[in-house]
């Protein structure tokens, strides 16, 4: 598990990290690692969506075409699998697994490496602090977007859900920032949103 960091939630690991606040990303040390397919990256999502759960395969396939999957879908489904088990393996076969499970797959990695589950956290955590707390964390949240989460399935119903988040995270940090009297500060910001 990654140290606590200064604001109390978990500090972002070194090393291998999944980046889904914007493109799905795999990155060792800052740098991005080439995915595959479309498809792969829609799949790569689909599972972080789900760390540590085990995702069907039927899900999947739903989750990437809907309601009109090709007659192959099942196959390729694994051989998006297989890509992305040579991704983890050659960058960091112990930060990362993608483990097959039945009746599907799961990732299985520490939340700490992927920064929508910091982005909640900070979230929770700021809940409850006072005014100059809270606008800190929620600060540290927002910047973790890098930009949208580009939309076609699955991602579409997925960008709408994590827009939201990122509009939770905002309008929280501006309250915590009106408290503070910033108020001057703020009118560009409210201007642009």
């Amino acid at each position: 598990m990654a140290d606590s960091g200064q604001d109390g939630v978990a500090a972002p690991v070194e090393g291998l990290r999944f980046t889904v606040l914007g493109p799905v990303q795999v990155l060792v040390a800052g740098e991005p690692v080439a995915i595959g397919s479309p498809g792969a990256r829609a799949l790569l999502l689909l599972l972080i969506l789900h760390a540590n759960q085990v995702l069907s395969v039927d899900r999947i396939v739903d989750g990437l075409w809907g309601d009109d999957p090709p007659a192959t879908a099942r196959t390729i489904v694994h051989g998006y699998v297989s890509r992305l088990r040579r991704v983890l393996e050659t960058v960091d076969g112990r930060a990362a697994q993608l483990l097959t499970r039945a009746p599907g797959y799961e990732l299985r990695v520490d939340e700490s490496r992927v920064d929508l589950y910091r982005a909640r956290r900070l979230l929770d955590t700021a809940r409850g602090q006072n005014s100059v707390r809270r606008a800190e964390l929620l600060r540290t949240a927002a910047g973790l977007w890098r930009g949208p989460v580009p939309v076609n399935p699955p991602t579409d119903a997925v960008a709408v859900e994590l827009a939201e988040l990122r509009l939770v995270i905002i309008a929280e940090r501006i309250e915590a920032d009106l408290e503070l009297g910033r108020h001057a500060e703020l009118v560009g910001e409210l201007r642009n949103l």
